[in-house]
């Protein structure tokens, strides 16, 4: 797809990722916020990822504890 061919993925890191995933849920900058996702591949790995407002996807990870 050429249209999206020049967007790229922005990766942080959070001390807290549910206190940072309400933070960004409360702030209400975007209607394409994922609930807190789990992926294994080496090692267990959640993150959720936005959309910003060029197409960009920011994906958000760290220190998680799931319930």
């Amino acid at each position: 797809n050429l249209s999206n061919s020049r967007k790229f993925v922005l990766n942080f890191w959070v001390e807290d990722l549910t206190k940072e995933y309400l933070r960004v849920k409360q702030l209400n900058i975007t209607d394409q916020l994922t609930k807190i996702k789990y992926v294994c591949n080496v090692s267990p790995y959640y993150y959720f990822q936005l959309t910003d407002p060029d197409g960009n996807v920011i994906e958000v990870t760290g220190n998680y504890r799931p319930d």
